[in-house]
């Protein structure tokens, strides 16, 4: 039963992240970037206070703590969300499953991190082979829209800013919030 339970929150999660991309998309029809991006966090805030009051959970009472949250509010949530936003947004826009398949590259930035900044993960050949693979999987995943002359370039450039916020704020994580 708890198998089944872990496979169904893993297949719901993988449908919400999944499709945000595409719901990004379709809200930026009828929405600014930073509207969505509010709305976003808006939403994501009273989940968490929600969650929070049900299950009796107080609030940190450390200032050090807060500092952390907010550092993790910034680099894992609202700088990546605004970026990924921007870049979906207008005609100059980049497609959702672009948006998403340059995201794939947070593992690939988390290893790097990970052996880098942490310390904790070094570096062996199959760590760096599977860099390697992932990076080539993305790279071939893109190359039907890396023709630099139909624009894009500074979108994707932010949506692999955006992967790298997500990878420096779970290294962060692993190492101050522990």
């Amino acid at each position: 039963m708890k198998e089944q339970r872990v496979w169904f929150a893993f297949i719901l999660l993988a449908l919400a992240w999944g499709t945000s991309f595409m719901f990004i998309k379709i809200a930026l029809e009828t929405l600014q970037p930073l509207t969505l991006v509010s709305f976003r966090l808006l939403i994501g805030w009273v989940g968490l206070v929600l969650i929070a009051a049900a299950y009796g959970m107080s609030w940190p009472r450390s200032w050090r703590i807060w500092g952390h949250f907010a550092l993790m509010g910034l680099f894992n949530t609202a700088v990546p969300f605004a970026l990924i936003t921007w870049a979906e947004f207008g005609p100059a826009g980049i497609d959702s499953g672009v948006a998403s398949v340059l995201n794939a590259t947070v593992p690939l930035f988390s290893i790097v991190l990970a052996g880098l900044v942490l310390r904790t993960e070094p570096f062996t050949p199959g760590r760096v082979a599977g860099l390697l693979v992932g990076f080539v999987g993305v790279a071939l995943l893109l190359s039907r829209s890396a023709d630099v002359s139909s624009g894009g370039v500074i979108q994707k450039t932010a949506v692999i800013l955006a992967a790298f916020c997500y990878a420096l704020s779970s290294s962060y994580a692993r190492r101050y919030l522990q």
